[in-house]
C-alpha cells in the first residue's frame, strides 16, 4: 500500500511539472508573438514618419 502511495505521488509531480513546463512555454509563446507584434508596429511606425518626414523635405526642396 505505501508504495503503490509512493508511486502515485512521483506521477502527480511528473504531471504537476509537464503541466507548469507546459504552462511555462506557452506563456513564452504568447510574450515571444506580443513583442514581435509591436516590433513590427514600432518598425511600421517608424518607416511610416521617415517615409512623411522625406515627403515633407521634397516639398520643401521644391518651394525652394
Amino acid at each position: 500500500m505505501n508504495i503503490i502511495y509512493f508511486y502515485s505521488n512521483i506521477i502527480n509531480i511528473k504531471m504537476l511539472f509537464y503541466v507548469i513546463f507546459f504552462y511555462k512555454i506557452m506563456l513564452l509563446v504568447i510574450f515571444i508573438t506580443i513583442n514581435k507584434y509591436k516590433f513590427m508596429c514600432y518598425l511600421s511606425n517608424k518607416l511610416f514618419l521617415n517615409i512623411i518626414i522625406y515627403s515633407n523635405f521634397k516639398l520643401n526642396d521644391k518651394k525652394y
